[in-house]
């Protein structure tokens, strides 16, 4: 794995979308390979062991991984692009790490496998913002209830939360995270409820700085 100091050292460079020769060197720059082959439980990808495969079927390959300590890491594949893409996604991953909010994921390194790169960072446990909703959507609650049951699935458990606390913890939450790394001069990228990943009191875990598709220069207002 390659440390995640190692290109935090290249801020500067990399916050003007630029890919110094030294991360070029590391095999971190865009190669243009598509989505990675799904690999199979067990198998040994990155150099570890994987349990689980978080997302593939077109979406950036993301596997759960036994790390050498015995903790569960995430593998994530960095989206495709030119280099003042990737440049843009290493500088938000190094931001992330750098953050003071325990609420962003913080990532500790990066892996080539295959000539495709991923980030890597620690399993964050819970549930995700959008595994919430549908249930909540599932089971017809109103916003207005009393009390909204919050564990998803078979969590059991979980906080009974009314629909305003829920709002405003996770605004709370997610907007530290968002302006620590901001601060830094990166952006997420990609929020949505998929990279919220909340815990049995409905605090969130931002995930996935910089893991977002490349957006084009312009958009049309209508978009």
């Amino acid at each position: 794995m390659i440390p995640i100091e190692t290109v935090a050292a290249h801020l500067d460079s990399l916050a003007r979308g630029e890919v110094p020769d030294a991360v070029r060197d590391l095999g971190l720059t865009s190669t243009g390979g598509g989505v990675a082959p799904v690999p199979a439980a067990g198998a040994t990808f990155a150099g570890r062991t994987v349990s689980e495969v978080l997302s593939a079927d077109g979406a950036p390959l993301t596997v759960k991984v036994e790390g050498e300590d015995g903790a569960s890491l995430v593998v994530k594949q960095l989206p495709d692009g030119d280099d003042a893409a990737r440049a843009r996604a290493l500088h938000a991953q190094a931001a992330a790490a750098a953050a003071d909010c325990p609420a962003a994921a913080r990532p500790i390194g990066f892996a080539v496998e295959d000539g495709r790169a991923f980030v890597v960072r620690p399993f964050v446990e819970g549930v995700s913002l959008a595994a919430i909703l549908a249930t909540l959507k599932a089971e017809e609650v109103p916003p207005d209830a009393p009390t909204w049951r919050l564990a998803a699935g078979a969590r059991g458990g979980g906080a009974n939360v009314t629909g305003a606390k829920m709002v405003c913890r996770l605004g709370q939450y997610a907007a530290q995270a968002l302006v620590d790394v901001r601060a830094r001069g990166a952006v997420h990228g990609a929020l949505k409820p998929e990279n919220l990943i909340c815990d049995d009191t409905v605090k969130p875990t931002v995930t996935d700085f910089g893991c977002g598709h490349p957006r084009p220069p312009y958009d049309a207002p209508e978009v």
